[in-house]
């Protein structure tokens, strides 16, 4: 299946939308991003690569600066998405963080937060992305070899 080429002036007016205070034109219009995105076989993570310095900037009419203007709403977005994560917190099921901590590759100092329960909202908020991460890309187990060579 071919991807129909990103319309940048839509999506440019689609994420002018996430300034909205209403919250869900706001997430509505967070939603469409990701469609058009997707449509074009892009993520949101995307918007955030930026030419190399010096690079021919394409020109976009108005928007001759759309590289930057995308980067900055990416930002934006970025920020929006951590503040509705850290809301969503505490009405989320709990966790085992202990079990978590030992599972998951943690910082030092978030590790020993979780294992004294002193975890605040921002370190639950990394481990579940950690968590989410490591589920999308698992690790292969090693296999372990028992006496005379034999694979288990």
């Amino acid at each position: 299946m071919m991807n129909a080429p990103l319309n940048r002036e839509r999506l440019a007016k689609v994420l002018a939308l996430l300034a909205s205070p209403v919250d869900g034109e706001a997430l509505a219009a967070a939603r469409m991003a990701v469609k058009l995105l997707a449509d074009a076989g892009m993520r949101p993570g995307d918007l955030a690569v930026l030419p190399a310095p010096g690079a021919p900037v394409t020109n976009f009419g108005r928007w001759s600066n759309f590289d930057q203007v995308m980067a900055d709403i990416a930002a934006d977005l970025r920020k929006e998405v951590d503040a509705l994560e850290l809301e969503l917190e505490p009405h989320r099921p709990p966790l085992d963080w202990m079990v978590l901590a030992d599972r998951l590759r943690l910082p030092k100092a978030m590790e020993y937060r979780a294992r004294t329960g002193n975890l605040d909202l921002a370190d639950r908020v990394f481990i579940r992305r950690a968590m989410a991460e490591a589920e999308q890309h698992p690790q292969p187990t090693a296999r372990r070899r028992r006496k005379g060579g034999a694979a288990a």
